[in-house]
């Protein structure tokens, strides 16, 4: 009878060891799994905003080049327009020389 108590005893300081060791265990998992994931989270993060730096990058570098597109078309609408005043100007002072 003593042994069976003794027994008994044993195996539930047995239980309660066990019931210690695997919930340290499960919260050192869970902290590891929680660091992981936070690592996991801060990279995602960095390559999201160099995603964002490279496409800032890239729209300021279109909008420069249609800036500039733009500015040469101005230009070239510009001698254009010049060139048109400039033979309206001989043609009307040709015509005013043949009158």
């Amino acid at each position: 009878m003593e042994f069976a108590g003794l027994a008994g005893i044993l195996a539930a300081f047995l239980g309660l060891v066990l019931t210690v060791y695997g919930v340290f265990y499960n919260g050192r998992a869970t902290r590891e799994l929680i660091e992981h994931n936070g690592r996991a989270t801060r990279a995602l993060i960095e390559v999201i905003r160099e995603d964002i730096r490279a496409a800032r990058e890239s729209i300021q570098e279109s909008i420069q080049a249609m800036h500039d597109d733009t500015n040469k078309r101005h230009e070239d609408t510009l001698a254009y327009l010049k060139e048109m005043d400039r033979r309206h100007t001989e043609l009307i002072a040709a015509l005013a020389r043949r009158s």
